[in-house]
């Protein structure tokens, strides 16, 4: 058994950003691999009609909405928010849209996607 101490760590601090990181990407990189092995592609989850080819379109989803913010953000413009409700009806509909995807294709925009979002995040300085 461990005696190790774990210090708690402010996600939002500018110290923490190498831990957050490296989480992130340990975590991503067990999700790929699972979602890699095509016979857990057509998994039930616990999220309610969704499959595990769901996640990655919902992961493809977001990554690529905050792609789009971002931009939007660096030209100075503010998205009207959508509000919790309309949110999340969007997110599931996009999410199950992307099941017209092939595993290959869906996996590699993931992927993609994935390592733009990490060079992003990487250049963020305090």
């Amino acid at each position: 058994m461990s005696t190790a101490v774990i210090a708690p760590v402010n996600p939002f601090a500018a110290e923490s950003k190498d831990t957050v990181m490296s989480v992130m990407r340990r975590d991503r990189d067990k999700f790929t691999r699972l979602v890699s092995d095509p016979k857990n592609w057509n998994v039930d989850t616990r999220c309610t009609g969704w499959e595990t080819r769901d996640l990655v379109g919902h992961m493809i989803d977001v990554m690529e909405g905050y792609f789009k913010n971002w931009e939007a953000a660096k030209k100075g413009e503010t998205p009207t928010p959508l509000g919790m409700a309309a949110m999340g009806g969007t997110l599931n509909d996009h999410a199950l849209d992307f099941r017209k995807l092939s595993r290959e294709e869906a996996l590699d925009r993931f992927k993609k996607d994935a390592q733009k979002l990490d060079g992003m995040l990487d250049a963020l300085k305090p």
